[in-house]
């Protein structure tokens, strides 16, 4: 019997992250766009944001990675941009928060 062994993200190689509760709202990306495939997720990522669909977590970029079909780093440029704007706060070794008054959450 052949023993998985655990990736760098705690998964045993074939697995992917959970993307239940994150993957309704998200909307398909057009990669035969000029625009870029961060800045299409970034738009994506701001408009549910807007409509406060992140109120609970905010996925991380592996997640997010998974959820759209990009690469980690592409999900990653999209959220340091919505970190530069501040939309949410990214910190290091730990989650990103949506910052407050950012979403459609009541105050």
């Amino acid at each position: 019997m052949t023993k998985k062994m655990p990736s760098r993200f705690g998964m045993s190689s074939g697995e992917r992250p959970s993307v239940v509760g994150i993957a309704e709202g998200a909307r398909p990306l057009d990669r035969t766009s000029p625009f870029p495939l961060w800045a299409q997720m970034e738009a994506d990522l701001r408009r549910r944001l807007s409509l406060g669909e992140f109120c609970r977590r905010f996925p991380t970029d592996l997640e997010l990675a998974v959820l759209y079909g990009v690469s980690r780093q592409t999900a990653r440029r999209a959220v340091c941009h919505l970190n530069s704007q501040g939309l949410v706060t990214r910190q290091r070794g730990g989650a990103t928060v949506v910052n407050p008054g950012c979403g459609g959450e009541a105050s």
